[in-house]
This record gives structure tokens, sequence and C-alpha cells, in this order.
């Protein structure tokens, strides 16, 4: 997948988990759960959702995985 293709994934995935993206910009930058976007809960629910539209177990993605940056993400789904 490329960049710009990972971001409206990532999106759908957003909206699917019931965030309101209303006036926020997503960048390479912005940190999901650090920025408020996503609780603990709605980052469980966001990854399932994102394992769900790739058709895989994101094997980088685990019960410890706390990395919810941007950047991070489109690095580990550019695989997929």
């Amino acid at each position: 997948m490329i960049e710009k293709e990972i971001i409206e994934l990532i999106k759908d995935c957003l909206k699917k988990t019931e965030v309101n993206l209303d006036g926020i910009l997503l960048d390479n930058n912005t940190d999901l759960l650090e920025e408020g976007i996503l609780d603990s809960l709605d980052a469980m629910t966001f990854l399932f959702h994102i394992e769900k539209k790739v058709g895989k177990k994101i094997t980088e993605i685990d019960d410890e995985f706390e990395d919810f940056r941007i950047s991070s993400l489109l690095s580990i789904l550019s695989k997929y």
C-alpha cells in the first residue's frame, strides 16, 4: 500500500471505532493516544478494524503494542 491509501485506511478504521475526526488533522507526527484521539479501549478496537480491513493478522501489532504514531502505523502497514 502507498501512504495515501494507508492514511485513508487509518481514517476509515478510526471512523469504525467511532472516533470523531472533525477538525483533526492527521499527519506523520500525530500520536493517536498522546493526543487523546484514542483511549486504551478504542486502541484495541482500532487495531481490530485495521486487521479486518487488511485481511491478515499484523504480526508487528500485539497486546503490548503502544506506538500509535501515524508514522509508525505507516511503516508497519506499508508491508501489507
